[in-house]
């Protein structure tokens, strides 16, 4: 898999800013209290969105995306993880989308890790990914 321990890729690690945080929620895969009060709108803190996209080569796509499933399923039972996805695009052969959502940057940062070694990261040509901070949310 290329991941050390159960970390995703450094580049998004190296992207984010580091603030204070308000610590000890534990989430569970979008069904925490937590993430029912932010799709409510009632959220009382902040929740991390991650998103954006890695070009990788073409040919190699589908397997680096195989290649990621286990660190996806480990962010999914991480605590303070809501969501979390790396899934090939639709339209475009060489990019893969990244969707996550956090608790908290405590939690995030708890499971970055060290990011992926050379061999994983060597096989991103390049990335555009951002973090949200999301106060409330509401039905579209």
């Amino acid at each position: 898999m290329g991941f050390a321990g159960r970390s995703a890729p450094r580049w998004i690690s190296d992207t984010l800013e580091r603030e204070p945080t308000r610590g000890g929620h534990e989430g569970s895969i979008g069904d925490s209290a937590e993430a029912m009060s932010f799709r409510r709108g009632r959220g009382p803190h902040t929740m991390l969105i991650i998103a954006g996209h890695l070009i990788v080569d073409a040919v190699d796509r589908d397997r680096y995306v195989a290649d990621c499933v286990p660190a996806v399923q480990a962010a999914r039972v991480a605590a303070g993880c809501l969501d979390f996805s790396l899934t090939a695009d639709s339209l475009d052969p060489a990019r893969i989308n990244i969707y996550e959502q956090w608790g908290s940057d405590a939690e995030l940062t708890a499971f970055r890790g060290s990011g992926p070694d050379a061999d994983t990261a060597s096989r991103i040509l390049s990335a555009e990914v951002h973090k949200y901070r999301i106060s409330a949310t509401e039905p579209p």
